[in-house]
């Protein structure tokens, strides 16, 4: 396939699944085996790396007012009722800390299994039918606070 050519779908692949609660990166790598393409090269890594910076560093930018104001109001909140742990700057840190130990402690583990694509795919799916279950049970227990009621 025409590197032109190739750059656009992996870009379109990217910029689609980039906006879906599903891992991009997952999704380049699917593409690599259906379009029997090999992104093993350093060039194809490196431009792997570089079209998921843009969406990173949009972050900042896109949220940058809700970021300011999650600063401004650290540790007590916006009502005055959170503590340094209980601030959502807080709690993200506690869930950083509680996620890296074990990907530092499994690091060799994850680095030789990073690219299976049957890895991939099962986390692909497990991860759907969590969203699906946590969204089922969302909309159901909002349903039921509509229903109850009024005291």
């Amino acid at each position: 396939m025409n590197d032109y050519l190739l750059s656009v779908v992996l870009g379109i692949i990217e910029g689609v699944t980039e906006f879906l609660p599903v891992s991009s990166t997952a999704h380049l790598r699917i593409a690599e085996v259906l379009l029997h393409i090999s992104l093993a090269d350093g060039y194809w890594k490196m431009y792997s790396i570089v079209i998921q910076l843009g969406a990173i560093l949009c972050l900042p930018v896109y949220f940058r007012q809700r970021f300011s104001k999650l600063w401004s109001n650290f540790p007590q909140g916006e009502r005055g009722d959170r503590t340094a742990l209980t601030h959502p700057l807080g709690l993200t840190l506690v869930a950083f800390v509680v996620t890296a130990i074990p990907a530092f402690l499994l690091t060799k583990v994850i680095g030789k299994h990073l690219e299976n694509l049957f890895i991939m795919g099962d986390s692909l799916v497990a991860g759907g039918v969590v969203m699906w279950v946590v969204d089922a049970l969302h909309a159901k227990s909002e349903s039921a606070g509509r229903m109850a009621p009024l005291a």
